[in-house]
């Protein structure tokens, strides 16, 4: 009996230091803010590391965060925990953003950017922290407990700005000097013309000079093709004179037939289609060496290699039987009846 008196006693205590801690913990945060603010860090000129103030007392803590029943304030930042809250700071650009406070520009005025990575005038900080009516907190994000770090390297950084900005007015203001009259339309008439005629003149050189240099490569082209139908014209013309020596057919023995075909029409229609290679092989049709036989130009204004079509016609030989071998071939590429003429 008596343990559990005891037992209750300690309860009912616990739970009488609890509201009590509780009841100092709210008091200290909502009446009037009268503790010193927290201290100070401040960044060393020409060095990325921080010199640090001999620290202020931190304000007391709450019988709550003494007990732990609240959590109390975090430990001090190290100079790499400053290093990244300033790489944060940098990220949301918030220098080249006014003062959250008094909504104006920093310029050459003392910056202080706080552990929560918000950046404020220090001015404007203190103000806050001593007119503030509760426990101070960031002005942006509510955090309470805040550290600050002082910057001095901003003056630096807005002379620049501003250096920036005047050379830019000032270029600016020497090409619209130098530029401005030639964009200038002048008022008098016939100068008037004579300023359109140069920008017309500007406007339509480039595209007369490209028309020149597409009418040459087209002229080079015709003059390409002209030469290869004059060469497939002697060439005719000379197995014409030796009476179709070089006249190789099949699929017709009679010579009438093969003389039937216009074959000026039938090389001027195959040079049309520009094709450079031989469908059967896949291979070049102007081949060099001295297994190459030539051409073979068929009815149908295709060509093959000689080898290649005689290949396939004796292809298609074996492939029938002798009793019912086929008298005519199909073109390989458009399968039509054809007329060969070797060269």
């Amino acid at each position: 009996m008596k343990r559990a008196r005891n037992r209750k006693y300690s309860a009912a205590i616990t739970d009488v230091a609890n509201s009590v801690a509780f009841q100092d913990h709210f008091m200290r945060r909502f009446s009037t803010w009268t503790e010193q603010p927290l201290f100070e860090t401040w960044e060393a000129l020409g060095s990325g590391n921080s010199h640090h103030r001999r620290p202020r007392r931190r304000s007391a803590l709450s019988l709550a965060e003494h007990c732990g029943i609240v959590e109390g304030p975090r430990p001090q930042l190290t100079p790499l925990e400053w290093t990244k809250v300033k790489e944060l700071s940098r990220q949301r650009k918030d220098g080249l953003n006014p003062c959250p406070i008094c909504k104006e520009k920093f310029q050459i005025k003392e910056k202080v950017l706080l552990s929560c990575s918000h950046v404020f005038h220090r001015a404007c900080v203190l103000s806050f922290e001593k007119y503030s009516q509760v426990q101070p907190c960031c002005p942006v994000c509510r955090t309470t407990h805040y550290e600050k770090l002082v910057l001095k390297n901003n003056s630096i950084k807005f002379k620049h700005l501003c250096a920036t900005r005047i050379q830019t007015a000032f270029r600016g203001h020497r090409t619209r000097k130098v530029y401005g009259p030639k964009f200038r339309c002048p008022t008098d008439p016939q100068k008037r013309r004579a300023w359109f005629a140069s920008k017309l003149e500007n406007a339509v050189t480039p595209i007369l000079s490209q028309m020149e240099v597409d009418e040459s490569e087209v002229d080079a082209l015709c003059r390409e093709v002209d030469s290869t139908i004059a060469h497939a014209k002697k060439i005719f013309e000379a197995a014409d004179a030796r009476g179709g020596s070089g006249h190789h057919q099949r699929n017709n023995p009679s010579s009438s037939s093969l003389s039937s075909v216009d074959w000026h029409h039938v090389v001027e229609k195959a040079l049309e289609r520009g094709e450079s290679e031989c469908p059967i092989c896949i291979g070049k049709l102007l081949r060099r060496g001295a297994k190459h036989k030539g051409l073979a130009w068929l009815s149908c204004s295709h060509m093959f290699h000689i080898d290649c079509i005689s290949t396939f016609e004796k292809f298609n030989d074996d492939l029938s039987e002798p009793n019912t071998r086929a008298k005519q071939y199909l073109c390989p590429v458009c399968r039509s009846n054809y007329k060969r003429l070797d060269m």
